[in-house]
């Protein structure tokens, strides 16, 4: 999934900003080639847009998965 290695990307400059010495959004940012304001939005609390919305959903992963078998 394309937005799982983005996430991951984010995640590790989420962690190389709050483990450097001199704090830069921007730097670590452009670092690791992730926009600012995605960085920025991550540092104050805004959720992944996949976790944010999964509470909307009808049903939930596990369901997603077994419901196949029983149409079977």
């Amino acid at each position: 999934m394309w937005w799982n290695e983005k996430e991951i990307t984010i995640q590790n400059t989420f962690t190389h900003y709050q483990n450097s010495k001199k704090q830069s959004i921007k730097v670590s940012a452009e670092r690791f080639g992730v926009p600012y304001s995605n960085l920025r939005g991550r540092l104050g609390g805004v959720q992944v847009r996949v976790k944010g919305h999964s509470r909307l959903q009808a049903l939930t992963k596990y369901k997603e998965k077994v419901i196949p078998g029983w149409l079977v």
